[in-house]
């Protein structure tokens, strides 16, 4: 018997998983509201061949990783109903790793002019923003906002404490497990609901 959790996406399995690309608008939506215009967004792995750095056109329509896909999409929807021209955002690429995230983060924080916010894809590439922020001297969330998703512990635990998606983790395991050990596997999709948790990590862009 199997479950898929999150992806792949298999022909007659049931899977648990959570709408990724409004997940994903929420987070850019909510930095609009704050009036950022120059965003940058560090996402995880498009394809399986380790990437790192920045993404361009071709690399978008060859994508295959789903979860990646969906949450571009959904940082696309809410940034284009802004009137803001998607193709203007930098996409930096890298692995789920703080270290790697430190490092992207070091050549998006360079670019002219310096985004004034960043959506990290997951709360350990925000992680990796964070401190590269603090080694670079820039204040969070005043010079900087950063926007996570995953609401783990650290989420809360960091000096700022981060804006993020929360996802219920715990509860996807819950109900992989009991789908699981039923006693029959049909086709079900289960879709759990997200929330945005705002903290300290965001706040109004800079006058630039």
């Amino acid at each position: 018997p199997v479950v898929a959790v999150d992806q792949p996406s298999l022909k007659n399995v049931p899977s648990v998983g959570i709408d990724d690309r409004q997940a994903a608008r929420k987070a850019a939506t909510h930095l609009l509201s704050l009036h950022h215009k120059q965003i940058a967004i560090i996402a995880m792995e498009l394809l399986s061949d380790l990437y790192v750095g920045l993404v361009d056109a071709q690399r978008l329509e060859q994508a295959t990783h789903q979860i990646t896909k969906l949450r571009l999409q959904g940082y696309r929807d809410a940034i284009e109903e802004a009137g803001i021209d998607f193709s203007q955002i930098p996409i930096y690429e890298c692995r789920n790793d703080e270290n790697h995230a430190r490092e992207v983060a070091m050549t998006v924080l360079q670019r002219h002019p310096r985004p004034t916010a960043i959506l990290a894809m997951s709360d350990i590439l925000a992680f990796g923003a964070l401190r590269t922020a603090q080694q670079m001297d820039l204040k969070v969330p005043e010079d900087l906002s950063i926007v996570g998703f995953d609401d783990i512990p650290l989420a809360w635990q960091i000096r700022p404490r981060l804006t993020t998606v929360q996802q219920p983790l715990i509860e996807k395991g819950v109900l992989a497990a009991e789908l699981l050990l039923s006693k029959s596997l049909t086709k079900t999709a289960k879709v759990l609901g997200t929330r945005l948790v705002v903290r300290e990590s965001s706040g109004i862009a800079p006058v630039t």
